[in-house]
């Protein structure tokens, strides 16, 4: 199954972006001609105090690079045509809404899931580029090889899973190579448990220094709109 992100940032209020990516998204994307197997929105309006932030989190009191991040699957083919296409980047009425509008089609690849295996409601999501130095394939490697830290040191995470970037469309795009979901059961969770301690968030730092040049990040309620399978 194919997924891809668009991430997406308000011209006007944040509030009635989301509005209307939770009520209408779905019907511009059937008229253009495709429709997602499933389709989840996430609202990046969750500003969590850390006990101990991220380094790459950035100051959270000023507002987040984008303000909606939907996550849609489609079983293959997408509706043919670019990324562009298949998620109506063109169209006039998503255009007007948005000042900033960048997707990319990603390979998902899940990593580490606790517990029952249902994963919480609010995420940290990070999308990162490579260090200059390192190949597509080097990246992954490290990034790969990132996942065993997580259940050890991200201990209030329920659901971690890397996706990595195949291709990109939109306007001024950052250089994205790889975007990081981390899911918890609530915003209380993400504030205290993000790290088991300093000790640990220092080891995250410098593994992930490794391959990452940099990251913009986002914290998100996540909710479901539609799954076929359902």
């Amino acid at each position: 199954m194919q997924k891809a992100f668009l991430f997406a940032r308000a011209a006007g209020s944040a509030e009635d972006l989301d509005a209307w990516f939770g009520a209408s998204y779905l019907a511009l994307l059937r008229a253009s001609g495709t429709l997602p197997a499933r389709y989840v929105l996430n609202t990046c309006n969750v500003s969590p105090q850390f006990r101990l932030a991220p380094f790459i989190a950035g100051d959270r009191a000023v507002r987040q690079h984008y303000d909606v991040a939907a996550e849609l699957w489609f079983d293959p083919p997408a509706g043919g045509g670019t990324l562009a296409d298949v998620l109506a980047l063109r169209s006039p009425e998503l255009a007007q809404r948005c000042d900033r509008l960048h997707a990319w089609e990603v390979s998902e690849r899940p990593c580490f899931t606790k517990g029952n295996g249902t994963a919480g409601d609010i995420k940290f999501i990070a999308l990162g580029c490579w260090q200059d130095h390192l190949t597509q394939d080097q990246g992954r490697q490290f990034w790969t090889e990132h996942a065993r830290l997580v259940p050890r040191i991200h201990v209030g995470v329920d659901t971690y899973v890397q996706n990595w970037v195949e291709s990109a469309s939109g306007a001024e795009l950052p250089t994205v190579d790889g975007i990081a979901e981390l899911h918890f059961p609530s915003v209380e969770v993400l504030e205290r448990d993000f790290y088991n301690s300093a000790e640990g968030q220092e080891e995250i730092r410098q593994d992930v220094s490794r391959f990452t040049k940099s990251a913009i990040t986002v914290c998100a309620r996540s909710r479901l709109i539609s799954d076929k399978a359902r």
